[in-house]
């Protein structure tokens, strides 16, 4: 897949990728290569967690924290487009980029 990026600026929970319940999506079925969260704040680290939302949900990372200027890469994360948004959640409030591969 093509790149995307997402610029968050805001203590929410972000949907990073929605799902498709017409289940005919393929834009972004299969493996993901990467997601990349920078932490774009000089100062303070960011909390995040990053998972999966449908009927079940499942974190890929939960609480964890990124230091100032630190980008963290979570690599493999594969799922079913068609039951599944990714979303990420942020507190505080340092400007994060997320790139999506």
């Amino acid at each position: 897949m093509a790149a995307k990026y997402i610029a968050i600026s805001s203590a929410t929970t972000t949907t990073l990728l929605t799902k498709d319940t017409s289940n005919t999506s393929t834009q972004y079925a299969g493996l993901i290569k990467s997601v990349r969260i920078s932490n774009n704040h000089d100062t303070t680290a960011a909390v995040v967690d990053l998972f999966l939302d449908g009927t079940t949900d499942y974190w890929i990372i939960k609480g964890i924290s990124i230091p100032a200027g630190v980008a963290l890469d979570v690599d493999n994360v594969s799922f079913n487009i068609n039951t599944h948004d990714l979303k990420l959640t942020r507190t505080g409030s340092n400007d994060l980029t997320v790139r999506i591969e």
